[in-house]
């Protein structure tokens, strides 16, 4: 990898048309040595921008970059269920946790699925929206995340796992001149749990919860009101809701 980024990279980089970002190493399970050569020879360092891998077999972890190189991006790049069964509800909550602990564990800069549509015909993933363009329930646990934290937006710090079974990440951007605020909590328990959220830094007076259960997807609830940057939520049983400003 190191011999051809050094060699070949810079063909597609620095295209006077169509400059293009590198990716790689695009290791099954984010594997950091299938990277290090590369990163540590300054022939191929500076024309390499983003650090791909999946996570297969694997749970997210925090990837260092050699001292001294240039910023890179790291991205998990492909996951899915490697399975032609129909998705349940249930695993819907667990591919979930994986976008909340590529973000906060990882602190990977993007998570893509798989396979956007329709079903596969063989091991691979069910898509976010089935033959008929409807989101299947993947496609609406991936959706409360993609469609509320938008390009640009930052994470900030959140407790992230404020009880066993609760995880919380939160973001905010701009969009205009507008300053926008998102939380993202999954309670995969089979009980409700009533969550406290305190703001800090910030001063928010509504939110909006968006809302998938085993009843449906990105549902609109009844807007909040926050007092002195402060709010308490009953999550339902096995939800993931989504706050928005």
């Amino acid at each position: 990898m190191d011999t051809w980024v050094a060699g070949n990279a810079s063909i597609i980089t620095a295209d006077p048309t169509y400059p293009t970002k590198l990716i790689m190493p695009e290791a099954d399970s984010f594997q950091p040595a299938q990277a290090l050569t590369a990163l540590e020879d300054p022939n191929a360092e500076n024309l390499i921008s983003i650090i791909g891998g999946h996570i297969y077999g694997v749970s997210p972890a925090p990837y260092t970059i050699p001292a001294g190189d240039s910023p890179k991006e790291i991205w998990m790049t492909e996951f899915g269920p490697l399975s032609t069964a129909t998705p349940t509800y249930a695993q819907s909550l667990t591919y979930a946790e994986s976008v909340h602990n590529s973000m906060v564990t990882g602190q990977y800069n993007a998570y893509v699925w798989w396979g956007i549509f329709g079903t596969p015909t063989s091991a691979g993933t069910w898509g976010l929206v089935n033959t008929s363009g409807n989101p299947t329930v993947m496609g609406y646990a991936l959706g409360q995340y993609s469609k509320f934290i938008q390009p640009g937006y930052y994470r900030y710090n959140a407790t992230a796992r404020p009880s066993g079974s609760v995880f919380v990440s939160a973001y905010a951007g701009t969009q205009g001149t507008a300053q926008h605020y998102v939380i993202v909590a999954i309670n995969a328990s089979t009980a409700a749990v009533s969550q406290p959220f305190t703001i800090a830094n910030g001063t928010v007076t509504s939110m909006t919860p968006y809302q998938t259960t085993s009843s449906g997807g990105l549902m609109p609830q009844s807007e909040i009101t926050i007092t002195d940057d402060a709010f308490t939520y009953t999550l339902p049983a096995q939800s993931i809701t989504t706050f928005v400003q």
